[in-house]
């Protein structure tokens, strides 16, 4: 009999020399689509699989299989994925999942307006992660931001994340964009006490442009958290308005930055906090891209009793080498802070923070057109007041193709 990993192993090798067959082909077209299977493997060393001071390690490999079908027209963008992976742990088995998801993204426009529309599900164990060809990018920045949960480390949990939009372009120099988004995280490891929470949000953005390469924008929003992981078991509201810049630097580079604030209110409690986003892309040579991104949110902590301060910012260097080879090296930072004070080891009260600095290397090989190898080296320092600090090392080998 074979076991689960040998019938993963050969469904995937199958699905790998079927797809190698016409490799030369730029997917399948089905009528006005495209649709492109796709297939990947890794395996990697995770020196502390538990997140914890001490660490236990272990070798553990990931199979995936999936689809995207895409549209492109002058007026309309299609874009959707369907993929799912399993990993396999060698020692801790109890680490072993099932990993799932589902996205689309519909965008239409004229000269004058465009609508969109994102929905996107996914069953993941560590925040928000997806196969590099199954994820799909938004494309709708700024309006309404775009969730990140932060109410848990390692934790299995199931994403529900869809959002509706439109914009109008009054003159050459006025615009306005509205949107609406519905962000759930449903914990599902029965073992764990977290709950689950939900956010849904409204916002808009006025636009003005100042000169040929810069424009200067408003953004408010307004949201409301509920659900079991909500602060106390009760709805939490919140309004965040934002002023920024969208700058055009140059040909190859790009700048969107804005500052504001956010005021969260429960029942209980009332919180002003700094609100960021920051977005800059600079193509520094025909081989270098330079790119910086980051903002913050409030947020749930999990435990239905306390609210933090999350904020993240990540930047890197992409380097292709050549035709065949690209690197990129990237350094990212999550900063976790409670708004209200809690109990602390030792048994004082204060204002807890979770500090993660996380830097990765990766290199892509690409023997052939859409056939990728690729290494990647992730190492984490964690700095928790809540918790025990920890360091973290994994490496990874992998492949992928997309027909």
């Amino acid at each position: 009999m074979l076991t689960e990993k040998k019938l993963w192993i050969t469904a995937v090798s199958v699905c790998g020399m079927l797809l190698s067959v016409s490799a030369e082909n730029e997917g399948i077209n089905l009528g006005a689509f495209t649709f492109h299977p796709f297939v990947a493997g890794e395996i990697s060393y995770d020196d502390n699989v538990f997140q914890t001071k001490d660490g236990q390690d272990d070798i553990y490999t990931e199979l995936a299989v999936g689809a995207r079908l895409k549209r492109d027209t002058d007026t309309l963008h299609v874009d959707s994925s369907a993929w799912f992976a399993r990993r396999f742990y060698d020692q801790y088995t109890e680490r072993d999942a099932n990993r799932w998801g589902l996205a689309g993204l519909l965008r239409g426009e004229s000269d004058k307006a465009f609508g969109m529309l994102l929905l996107d599900a996914r069953q993941v164990d560590d925040y928000n992660q997806a196969p590099t060809l199954g994820s799909i990018p938004t494309g709708f920045e700024g309006t309404v931001d775009l969730a990140f949960d932060r109410t848990a480390g390692n934790e299995p949990r199931r994403v529900f994340d869809g959002m509706v939009g439109g914009g109008y372009t009054f003159s050459d120099t006025l615009a306005l964009m509205a949107g609406y988004k519905s962000y759930a995280v449903d914990y599902y490891d029965d073992a764990t006490t977290l709950e689950s929470w939900r956010e849904d949000t409204v916002g808009t953005e006025l636009s003005v442009e100042l000169t040929d390469k810069m424009v200067s924008f408003i953004n408010g929003q307004f949201g409301v958290q509920s659900g079991d992981g909500a602060p106390f078991g009760e709805s939490a509201e919140l309004i965040t308005g934002r002023i920024g810049v969208k700058n055009t630097l140059t040909d190859k580079s790009t700048l969107r930055l804005a500052l504001g604030a956010t005021r969260y209110a429960t029942d209980a409690d009332t919180y002003t906090e700094p609100s960021f986003e920051l977005n800059a892309l600079w193509q520094a040579t025909s081989r270098i891209t330079v790119f910086v991104n980051g903002r913050n949110e409030v947020q749930p902590v999990g435990d239905g009793a306390n609210t933090q301060l999350s904020s993240r910012g990540s930047t890197g260097v992409n380097y292709v080498l050549n035709r065949v080879v690209t690197m990129v090296l990237s350094g990212s930072a999550v900063h976790d802070r409670y708004l209200n004070s809690t109990l602390l080891p030792g048994g004082s009260t204060g204002k807890p923070t979770t500090t993660l600095f996380i830097g990765t290397y990766r290199l892509t090989v690409q023997p052939i057109k859409r056939w990728d190898v690729y290494g990647q080296v992730e190492f984490t320092d964690a700095q928790q007041d809540l918790a025990d600090d920890y360091q973290r090392l994994r490496a990874t080998l992998g492949t992928s193709y997309a027909f």
